[in-house]
């Protein structure tokens, strides 16, 4: 009893849809709906004033009728049948939704073509999504990995000096070798530091949000920054800073205007084993733009990869040289430089240096 009571109900709901169709149907065509009605009903009153019997006019009224219904009902089965088969592509996932039923006019191949772009866009949307987070996972797997070396270094600096602190030795020598594992901890802490920025600038350029705030920025004060941070291993490596200062100002971003110079800065220290870097700033006041240029007398840069080093995880000859290369300093440079309406150049020669150029707006 219960089954059939619910057979009785899927059966009335399916009849309300197809009335819902079918009433849909009338509203789409309800132009051509009243045209034929009224079409047939001139056509018998022309037949009745033109003097024919009254049994041929209802002969032509149900004729015409006849005609009307026919070409009606085939008509609508056309729209039910492409309305069942756009329901069950409703019903897929919207990538596969490409399968459209044939279009009988203009204004539905547009409609076709809008929803066919819609999908070819979703797909490219997933793609690029799919291929960012493939691409996020892979530098953070390799930024654990990154971060570890100096993790360990640390812990084995203390567990080095906690076993020689316990043989008998001077308070002087103990006051050294405690200042050297400082220094050590130190210069492995400012690594960590830096591999940690490197994380979360690496994040802000892949964010669709935009956290960017131009101004104008006074060089000088954001070089000068720079080069404190980096103070410590100039004088560990024994390498000389060349910068004469600048009053310029210019349109940028504090914050990323100053990661940009820190990587470049970064950069040079780490292929410079000796000699001297050197700042410029050298301003052009026909058309209002400013060249900071960072050079350095380090190993340089060879001339085939000089195009790619922009490239996301490039690293080139100098990175199978240098272990700890991942190339992605100079990508978030080029990325942030890009929105901030920087332009970016690099010239270098190998064995004798590189020069790294950013124009900007003043």
């Amino acid at each position: 009893m219960l089954c059939h009571e619910n057979q009785n109900a899927k059966s009335i709901e399916e009849w309300k849809k197809r009335m819902k169709i079918f009433i849909s149907y009338i509203k789409t065509n309800i132009l051509w709906v009243i045209f034929f009605i009224a079409l047939i009903l001139f056509q018998t009153v022309y037949m009745h004033l033109a003097g024919i019997s009254q049994n041929d006019c209802i002969y032509g009224l149900i004729l015409g009728s006849i005609v009307f219904l026919a070409v009606f009902c085939s008509a609508f089965a056309v729209y039910f049948k492409k309305y069942k088969k756009l329901q069950r592509i409703e019903m897929l996932d919207i990538d596969e939704q490409s399968d459209m039923p044939e279009t009988s006019d203009c204004i539905e191949q547009l409609y076709q073509d809008i929803v066919e772009n819609q999908v070819i866009s979703r797909k490219q949307m997933r793609a690029d999504k799919d291929k960012t987070n493939s691409e996020m996972l892979q530098y953070y797997g390799m930024w654990v990995h990154q971060i570890k070396t100096p993790i360990a270094a640390m812990h084995l600096l203390l567990q080095t000096d906690l076993s020689m602190a316990a043989d008998n030795e001077s308070a002087e020598e103990i006051y050294f070798r405690v200042s050297e594992l400082k220094k050590e901890l130190s210069n492995e802490l400012f690594r960590i530091e830096q591999y940690t920025e490197m994380a979360l600038e690496y994040q802000r350029v892949q964010s669709e949000s935009n956290d960017f705030v131009l101004g104008k920025i006074k060089l000088d004060k954001v070089i000068r920054e720079s080069i404190r941070k980096y103070a410590k291993i100039f004088i560990r490596k024994k390498l000389s800073m060349h910068y004469e200062g600048t009053d310029i100002a210019v349109a940028s971003d504090e914050k990323w205007l100053s990661f940009i110079i820190e990587q470049i800065l970064s950069n040079a220290i780490k292929y410079t084993k000796a000699g001297s870097i050197t700042i410029n700033v050298l301003p052009n006041a026909l058309n209002k733009i400013v060249c900071l240029e960072i050079a350095d007398d380090g190993i340089g840069i060879s001339a085939e990869d000089i195009p790619r080093v922009f490239e996301k995880g490039y690293t080139g000859y100098n990175g199978h040289e240098n272990k700890s290369s991942t190339g992605i300093g100079l990508y978030l440079c080029k990325q942030a430089a890009d929105k901030l309406g920087h332009r970016l150049e690099i010239e270098s020669e190998k064995k004798k240096g590189t020069k790294v150029r950013i124009y900007f707006y003043t």
